[in-house]
């Protein structure tokens, strides 16, 4: 994880339930830890070029979170480990 990456919202208003299109991740898709790919939502083309900098990269962080939530105190609660210190 990048440290100095930063801090993205997805798509906001993603506009009406679509068959087919650009799928789109949201709170509710993150079960116990992964994506639940079945039955993603998806959006238009237009909608996705306009929030695209919110599309989900390899290596991105996914995070649920509080309404009450502020980005300072986000990492208030994350550690980072060495790999060697994995399992010990």
């Amino acid at each position: 994880m990048d440290p100095t990456a930063p801090i993205r919202y997805g798509i906001v208003q993603p506009g009406e339930v679509r068959d087919s299109g650009i799928p789109l991740v949201r709170v509710c898709d993150l079960v116990d830890n992964r994506v639940a790919w079945s039955g993603l939502r998806r959006v238009s083309r237009e909608v996705d070029e306009k929030c695209g900098r919110g599309r989900i990269e390899d290596d991105d962080v996914l995070v649920k979170r509080p309404l009450a939530w502020k980005p300072e105190k986000l990492f208030e609660k994350i550690t980072r480990r060495a790999p060697t210190s994995f399992g010990s």
